[in-house]
């Protein structure tokens, strides 16, 4: 499949952008090697041009955007999809919700298989699965870094107070 790629420097780390003519296929916090790993694989096409989000996503680092309009090209089971809609629908920009309520949000009790949903989120930060915590804690992770999640959530305004066990 022919997709359009851009790498940008975020103050958060590098992202790779990758958007198919559906939409935007996956948001990567690296510098490109997901996305070279894929085209060597041979899943994923580079073709010339920007990805239209990419503006989006500059707006939202500069503190400009809090919701994003473009489209997405979602690739996940059923029940990862319904996930990642859930928090899109259940975290809008500057809150947070627990792995348990999106469990309850997606008809399960399985707050553990929301998590390992949510690991597999191919949309850093368009599909704001940062916005999740466990119900004492900051739970689970986001591309492996609790910090990253972290600073995500504080520049949203989102109250972490006792979250990350500091008041």
């Amino acid at each position: 499949m022919e997709c359009k790629v851009l790498t940008m420097d975020t103050w958060l780390s590098p992202l790779t952008i990758v958007e198919t003519a559906r939409g935007v296929r996956h948001v990567d916090l690296d510098d490109g090697a997901r996305q070279f790993a894929r085209e060597v694989r041979k899943e994923l096409t580079r073709v010339p041009g920007t990805p239209e989000c990419a503006s989006e996503i500059a707006a939202y680092f500069d503190g400009k955007l809090r919701a994003f309009s473009c489209p997405l090209d979602l690739v996940g089971t059923g029940f990862q999809k319904r996930c990642w809609l859930a928090v899109l629908a259940a975290a809008p920009y500057g809150t947070t919700i627990t792995y348990a309520q999106e469990a309850h949000l997606v008809g399960t009790t399985g707050y553990q298989a929301v998590g390992q949903a949510n690991r597999r989120n191919p949309l850093a930060i368009l599909i704001p699965c940062h916005r999740v915590l466990a119900q004492h804690g900051p739970g689970g992770y986001f591309n492996g870094h609790l910090e990253l999640k972290r600073a995500l959530l504080e520049f949203e305004g989102c109250d972490l107070t006792g979250s990350w066990g500091r008041s």
